[in-house]
């Protein structure tokens, strides 16, 4: 006799779930399944019934932790799992935490500024969903500020900034007008640059027009 994958699920589950608690012949009662849905008794609609365990709903996180803790490790639902995730920065790897965990790792390219860790952040967050009413983890955002960047262009575009304000100060022109060649250079190839560059090569160019006009206004007085 034949049936629909759906209805061959159905028979399936109820032999595994009703058969060790079936007072009489199990046989018998899977004919009787048979011969119901033969003649149209037992219908399916677009989406197999839920006949698996229902949902385990917890009462505080506290009670999800515990439930999660006597799981084999790839079973827990309190976990993130490890991700891989590459930005401007580098490559970050983000190691499977526990929900509600701080998690650091190293920068890839280092530290942006030698007087802080070149360390990297990330939370792994839960949250109790309206939905379904379980429990969920999910990565937050990475906080990436006090990692260097992965271009080399990008990384001396930021330096020549920090030494055109320098040179500014002292009033240093022949270093001024070195620092402009530089960055003039490094974005003579387009296809290298990303937007990050655009932002600081912007920055450098709006700072020395504006020193310009100083200057100039310096010389009328």
């Amino acid at each position: 006799m034949m049936f629909s994958q759906r209805g061959s699920f159905v028979l399936f589950m109820l032999v595994l779930y009703i058969a060790p608690v079936f007072p009489g012949n199990i046989n018998d009662y899977v004919d009787n399944i048979e011969e119901d849905i033969s003649s149209g008794d037992i219908q399916f609609s677009s989406t197999p019934p839920n006949i698996l365990p229902v949902n385990v709903y917890y009462k505080s996180p506290a009670e999800w932790f515990e439930f999660n803790a006597g799981l084999p490790d790839v079973c827990r639902q309190d976990k993130c799992w490890d991700e891989e995730l590459s930005d401007l920065k580098g490559t970050f790897y983000w190691p499977r935490s526990l929900a509600g965990e701080n998690v650091t790792v190293e920068c890839p390219h280092g530290a942006l500024d030698t007087n802080v860790h070149a360390l990297a952040y990330r939370r792994c967050e839960y949250s109790l969903s309206m939905e379904d009413g379980m429990y969920q983890t999910h990565w937050g955002e990475s906080v990436t500020e006090a990692c260097n960047w992965e271009s080399a262009i990008t990384r001396h575009l930021v330096k020549s900034e920090e030494d055109l304000f320098q040179a500014y100060n002292a009033s240093n022109t022949t270093a001024i007008l070195e620092i402009m060649t530089d960055v003039n250079n490094l974005l003579s190839h387009p296809e290298l640059i990303n937007e990050v560059d655009v932002e600081v090569a912007a920055d450098v160019f709006e700072a020395t027009m504006g020193e310009i006009g100083r200057a100039s206004c310096r010389e009328r007085v």
